[in-house]
């Protein structure tokens, strides 16, 4: 890391089978030092992890992800982001469990600005619990972790990693920072 100027990138190619088709994670200096230093990190450094974990396990077979900029908000045409989310999800088998990357601020902010007696029915929010991050600093690796347990979990469903605590200890995270070190 010493060697790698501000304008260096990491290239890391990802599985095919992450989101359809070939993509690349590219990690910025800036990434690493936030990373070893535990300081906020962003979408790129929890794709490193998911390709991390897809290469230590089959997770192909039992998951897919869908590629969140496809589906952000960045992209201002919500027909186009529906059409974007609808050809990803026609790629699923019907054993895989789909993870879809989204911000709940985001749809808060959805919430707010469209009224929802609009739409022929009011969604049905099941309130899911997983760990709470202590810091503000945390999410991230929150995020890394509560993907570890998903994919580790030999269940046919993940409901049952639902409220089962309410933090990850700071050795907990650390295993998830190490593992990702090492990839």
């Amino acid at each position: 890391m010493k060697n790698m100027e501000d304008v260096d990138m990491i290239r890391i190619p990802m599985n095919e089978h992450i989101f359809g088709s070939d993509k690349f994670v590219y990690l910025a200096r800036e990434d690493l030092l936030h990373y070893c230093g535990m300081v906020e990190i962003g979408y790129m450094c929890i794709l490193a992890y998911i390709t991390c974990l897809w290469d230590k396990c089959d997770c192909a077979k039992n998951f897919f992800v869908i590629d969140q900029s496809k589906i952000s908000s960045h992209i201002k045409d919500r027909d186009l982001r529906s059409r974007n989310l609808a050809n990803q999800l026609e790629a699923v088998n019907l054993e895989q469990k789909v993870l879809i990357p989204y911000n709940t601020g985001g749809l808060k902010t959805w919430q707010a600005k469209h009224d929802l007696q609009r739409y022929r029915s009011t969604p049905k929010w099941r309130p899911v619990k997983c760990p709470r991050q202590l810091d503000s600093v945390g999410c991230g690796y929150y995020v890394q972790k509560y993907i570890h347990e998903i994919v580790h979990n030999s269940s046919t469903s993940i409901t049952n990693l639902f409220n089962t605590k309410n933090a990850y200890s700071q050795e907990e995270i650390d295993e998830i920072r190490t593992e990702w070190a090492a990839f």
